[in-house]
């Protein structure tokens, strides 16, 4: 099982908690849209922050169009308020995460596969340069910059694809990207030989890119993330892996 203990969780601020929280008694209906908040003192003195707090807080669901500042009026519920944006938590649970590789087996997967039909010369450039990246950090043992050019890999492949979409979910996976890459960097370790056979498989992922083999891309990716699943103490379920095309 994965070692909990080795996701680093970020403790949200008091600004993150109000903002949070004023935000789920707006999407709840506890303050309606149109409707006028409480005063900054009456909500400062509920939320027990200083008015500092609680004004930063509100500047933040302003900025993202959840309420509008009258002058001389006081803060009102935005009467049409934002559509709800695409969001993944970071998992925690064994069960969380493995559903959270399942969703990056099926999109790496795919996203190879489009690389290689795609890339340009400068993605190949771009995606030698973080191998290389990776394969000094790994004869350096400089954790640090290898867990930057793995997760920065992964990104470009992404952005090689040439589906904007594709980013934009890469963009929102990112933190549960780079967690899982560091815990299973830090389990490869412990493991004589698993850190060369993680630069293995990117280099296998770079080379069918580059040959424009999107069946070997597909294929190389898919095997990667499963691997990955391995070295964070994890199996998934083979016959629901998805297959190449």
């Amino acid at each position: 099982m994965i070692d909990k203990n080795s996701i680093v969780q970020r403790s949200p601020s008091l600004v993150d908690q109000v903002e949070t929280g004023l935000l789920a008694q707006i999407l709840n209906g506890e303050h309606a849209p149109g409707s006028m908040l409480p005063s900054v003192q009456a909500l400062s003195t509920s939320w027990g922050v200083s008015r500092t707090v609680l004004r930063e807080a509100l500047a933040r669901l302003a900025s993202s169009g959840h309420i509008i500042s009258q002058q001389g009026k006081g803060v009102f519920v935005s009467h049409t308020l934002p559509p709800r944006p695409l969001e993944f938590t970071t998992p925690t649970e064994d069960s969380d995460i493995i559903a959270m590789i399942e969703l990056r087996l099926a999109l790496e997967a795919e996203s190879a596969g489009l690389a290689a039909k795609r890339r340009s010369s400068e993605d190949l450039l771009e995606l030698e340069k973080t191998i290389e990246l990776m394969e000094t950090s790994l004869a350096g043992g400089n954790s640090e910059l290898g867990l930057e050019a793995d997760v920065q890999f992964h990104q470009l492949i992404f952005k090689a694809a040439g589906n904007q979409h594709f980013e934009t979910l890469f963009n929102l996976l990112v933190d549960s990207v780079m967690k899982s890459i560091a815990v299973a960097r830090a389990n490869s370790a412990l493991k004589q030989g698993q850190g060369s056979k993680s630069q293995e498989e990117h280099r296998a992922i770079f080379n069918a890119i580059q040959a424009q083999d999107t069946r070997a891309a597909r294929a190389a990716a898919r095997i990667h993330i499963q691997n990955t699943a391995s070295r964070l103490g994890m199996e998934l379920n083979a016959e629901d892996a998805p297959q190449a095309a």
